[in-house]
C-alpha cells in the first residue's frame, strides 16, 4: 500500500510526557506526515501551533478508562472542538449515567 502514513494516527498519551517530548513526537508525525496526531488534551493548544494544517490533530475524552459520565464526555469534547481538534478518541468504560 502506498503512503501508508497517510491512514495513520500517530499518538502520544504517556501521563508523563513533558513539552520536550512532545515536540520530539510532533518533529516525527511532520517528518513522515502521518494522517493525526494525537494528544492528551493538556497539550492541544501546544500541539495546534505547532502542527501544519494538513496534519490532523486528535485528543482523548475519558482517557484511558472512559469512566466519566455522558456529560464530561459532551463538555470534553466540545471544549476540545474549541481548541481546534478534529478528532476526538471516546475511551469507552462502564456506563452508569
Amino acid at each position: 500500500m502506498k503512503n501508508l502514513n497517510q491512514y495513520i494516527d500517530q499518538t502520544i498519551l504517556r501521563p508523563e510526557a513533558t513539552e520536550q517530548d512532545i515536540l520530539r513526537f510532533l518533529e516525527g508525525v511532520k517528518k513522515f506526515k502521518f494522517y493525526a496526531a494525537c494528544v492528551n488534551p493538556c497539550w492541544v493548544m501546544m500541539v495546534r501551533g505547532n502542527l501544519p494544517m494538513d496534519i490532523k490533530l486528535c485528543s482523548v475524552v475519558g482517557f484511558p478508562l472512559g469512566a466519566s459520565s455522558t456529560k464530561v464526555k459532551i463538555y470534553a469534547a466540545e471544549d476540545l472542538i474549541a481548541k481546534g481538534c478534529e478528532e476526538i478518541d471516546n475511551s469507552k468504560g462502564v456506563r452508569g449515567d
